[in-house]
C-alpha cells in the first residue's frame, strides 16, 4: 500500500469534477451519520444518570424500610419477651393454685371420711341379747 492516503478519487481528490461532489455528500451523510450517533451516545447517558438516580433512590428506601423493619421488629420482640414473661408469671401462679386445690380436697374427703365414721350408725341389738 504504496498510495498514499487521500490520493484515490474516492476519497475526495478525484480526478475528474463528478467525483468532487460525491466526495462531499459522503462527507455530510458521514458527518450526519455521526451526529445521529452523538445523539444516540448523549441521549444514552442522559438514561443511564437516569438509571442511576432512580437506583439511589431504590437503594435509599430500601434502607429506610430495612431500618424502619428492625425497629418494628425490635419493639415486637420486646412486647414479645413482655408477654412472654408475664405467661410465666401466670403458669407459676397457676401451678400454686393447683397445688392449694389439691390440699383442700384431700382435707375435704378426709373430713368427709370423718364424718361417716361419726354418723355411723350401730345396728340395733336385739333383745334377746
Amino acid at each position: 500500500l504504496g498510495e498514499e492516503r487521500g490520493s484515490s478519487p474516492r476519497h475526495g481528490q478525484a480526478s475528474g469534477s463528478g467525483y468532487a461532489g460525491l466526495a462531499d455528500a459522503s462527507k455530510e451523510e458521514a458527518a450526519a451519520a455521526a451526529r445521529a450517533e452523538l445523539g444516540k451516545l448523549q441521549e444514552a447517558q442522559r438514561e443511564i444518570r437516569r438509571l442511576r438516580n432512580d437506583l439511589d433512590a431504590t437503594k435509599a428506601e430500601v434502607a429506610r424500610q430495612l431500618d424502619s423493619a428492625g425497629r418494628h421488629m425490635c419493639d415486637k420482640t420486646a412486647e414479645a419477651a413482655g408477654l412472654l414473661a408475664d405467661y410465666q408469671k401466670g403458669m407459676q401462679m397457676m401451678q400454686g393454685v393447683r397445688t392449694q386445690n389439691r390440699a383442700l380436697y384431700n382435707q375435704m374427703q378426709d373430713l368427709r371420711g370423718a364424718i361417716r365414721v361419726l354418723c355411723r350408725i350401730r345396728p340395733a341389738l336385739s333383745p334377746s341379747a
